[in-house]
């Protein structure tokens, strides 16, 4: 089974660095015998683009967004829904990140409606989770849509300080994890780098990357580490 490689350029990247990183990878990374499932994460202006790219060159990347909004189509001004995404090939939404929790505040609720928006378009869900929030969080959710997300373990200590934590930790979360997801793929992040890469990915289905995986030497550094 493939290991999920989730990399989440949050507010970085214009289109032509955009078309300069995706020009540049190397095809042999992008296999679809490869042992890791690439999707990319890129900030909403680029994600037209980027999917051209894709399938004009044929690559085996994935497309997700960071977010996406918990209303339906209507008079929600500045809002992304579901709907916007359609025929952009959308694969995968990320839903309840830290720093939309931290810095905009969305509760436990807001985020469980986020997921269903989501999963009634046909979007998988990588739903993030940390030690407070949730057991709160598994239960605004219906027992058919936790079985449908995927989960991010994503420890506000770790999310852009430089420090993960030991692997051991997030094994020990994983149990506590399976309490309410017990089928779900479960993947870390939170400071996720070509040092520690190896480790998380045995444990687990695969990593959440944000900045080891901006600049594309990075990136290429950060797979050589995980093969």
């Amino acid at each position: 089974m493939q290991k999920t490689i989730l990399l989440n350029w949050k507010a970085n990247k214009n289109v032509l660095e955009a078309e300069h990183w995706i020009n540049n990878i190397p095809r042999d990374l992008l296999s679809k015998k490869s042992d890791f499932k690439l999707i990319i994460a890129p900030p909403y202006p680029l994600l037209s683009q980027m999917r051209r790219l894709i399938d004009h060159q044929e690559l085996a990347i994935g497309l997700a967004v960071q977010d996406i909004s918990a209303q339906s189509a209507g008079a929600y001004t500045g809002e992304v829904v579901a709907k916007n995404l359609e025929f952009l090939g959308v694969e995968m939404a990320i839903v309840g990140h830290s720093e939309r929790r931290s810095l905009f505040a969305e509760s436990s609720q807001l985020v469980a409606s986020k997921v269903q928006r989501a999963l009634e378009a046909d979007i998988g869900i990588m739903l993030c989770l940390d030690e407070p929030d949730f057991p709160e969080q598994a239960k605004l959710l219906t027992e058919q849509e936790r079985a449908k997300v995927s989960v991010a373990y994503e420890p506000v200590s770790a999310i852009g300080s430089g420090q993960a934590v030991e692997a051991e930790l997030v094994s020990s979360f994983f149990k506590k994890l399976r309490q309410y997801f017990p089928f779900n793929p479960l993947i870390y992040g939170g400071s996720v780098n070509s040092s520690n890469i190896k480790d998380f990915l045995a444990i687990s289905d695969g990593v959440l990357v944000s900045s080891a995986a901006l600049e594309l030497n990075d990136f290429l550094i950060l797979m050589e580490a995980a093969a």
